[in-house]
């Protein structure tokens, strides 16, 4: 997965012509990656749009170079890519599901890759992570961005040679997804984070509970009570 995020950059600042700005990249590549990384497994929900932001940005600079080249002065092209990139970027900060189900399926799809290597396995991936981002927002992306946090970790622990074993990515994902738990109970992204049937079902149980539980209380009090001859 690490290798995917960095050859998705390289071929954005390949295409864009920034690569020839990025004074030892190699150096620096690995640390932000570990950044990456740790911040999508422990604070994914708080930092998934700006990942969005920034892809919607780095997909406009990419488009624009490969249409407008040959036929448009370099000076325009950053002008038309860098107005265009940063203004949608900017509003897809306020786009909270939509950055949501685009980045979800872009890691599913990227996953199905990395599984199957080939397109039956990112098609479907993709698509389950997008309708399931749609219907479970929160948690999609709990789970989502855990595990490819956790994912990306682990690629550059094996990147060291610590050999570390795939299994151990299971836990590293599960803590990610509790702090992430931690850190959202308050969230205000999503107005609605299950169905509406969901929902009710898991209302009319918990006042089902609660009356079976004031039931007891009040029999067990009963039972206290002494009995008059």
């Amino acid at each position: 997965m690490a290798r995917l995020v960095r050859d998705g950059f390289l071929f954005f600042a390949n295409e864009t012509g920034i690569i020839v700005n990025l004074w030892n990249y190699e150096r620096f590549a690995f640390p932000a990656l570990v950044i990456l990384g740790a911040l999508s497994c422990l604070l994914g929900v708080r930092v998934y749009r700006w990942y969005s932001a920034a892809m919607i940005f780095m997909l406009t600079a990419t488009v624009a170079c490969l249409l407008l080249r040959g036929d448009t002065s370099w000076r325009a092209i950053v002008t038309c890519f860098s107005v265009i990139g940063i203004t949608l970027g900017f509003l897809a900060l306020f786009w909270n599901k939509l950055d949501g189900c685009a980045l979800c399926a872009l890691i599913g799809g990227g996953a199905g890759w990395l599984l199957f290597r080939s397109v039956w396995g990112v098609i479907p991936l993709a698509l389950l992570e997008f309708v399931l981002m749609l219907i479970f927002p929160l948690e999609t992306l709990r789970v989502t961005m855990a595990v490819f946090g956790s994912w990306v970790l682990w690629d550059l622990s094996m990147w060291q040679g610590m050999g570390l074993s795939w299994p151990l990515m299971i836990p590293a994902a599960a803590f990610g997804y509790l702090i992430q738990r931690l850190f959202s109970r308050n969230q205000t992204l999503f107005k609605k984070v299950r169905p509406d049937r969901m929902t009710h079902w898991m209302e009319e149980r918990e006042r089902k509970k609660k009356e079976k539980k004031e039931q007891r209380r009040e029999k067990r009090h009963a039972d206290s009570v002494p009995q008059g001859n």
